[in-house]
């Protein structure tokens, strides 16, 4: 990891294996809020700001596909490896801390989020900015089955 303005080393917190357009990628993401994004040989591309809140660091990073998700407190979104930015997503009806996420491995626009209460969150981002609720599944409701159905169209 690279050295802060400080010199000093940010403690990493997260680390995934990424690729997007037959280029692969180690992303590394520190208790700083940022993600630094590395060729396979070790080339450092970019290191970046995903986080606004001060002192809430990466927590976890969930690649599948092409797709790159981040988690930092009540923060999400996607690091577009392109482009070397992050992307927040705020979805309406979502409040509280992110503990899990991953991307539907049969619908790409389907995020899944467990949230600090033991929820279970389903959304739909089109275009990695629009977000839906599509359902919520409470603490130990996988035990009787039920589910909520939210934003029904």
């Amino acid at each position: 990891m690279p050295a802060d303005s400080d010199g000093e080393a940010p403690r990493m917190t997260a680390l995934a294996l990424a690729s997007q357009q037959g280029n692969k990628y180690f992303v590394a993401g520190d208790a700083d809020g940022k993600v630094s994004i590395f060729t396979k040989n070790g080339t450092m591309r970019a290191r970046i700001d995903a986080t606004t809140v001060p002192g809430v660091g990466i927590e976890g990073l969930s690649a599948h596909v092409s797709s790159l998700l981040f988690r930092a407190g009540s923060e999400w979104g996607y690091i577009d490896l392109e482009r070397f930015e992050a992307r927040r997503i705020e979805c309406p009806g979502f409040e509280g801390n992110v503990v899990a996420t991953v991307i539907d491995g049969t619908q790409a626009s389907r995020v899944l989020i467990a949230d600090q209460e033991g929820d279970l969150w389903v959304f739909n981002v089109k275009n990695r900015r629009e977000c839906k609720v599509e359902f919520k599944y409470a603490k130990g409701s996988t035990k009787d089955r039920k589910s909520t159905r939210l934003n029904s169209s």
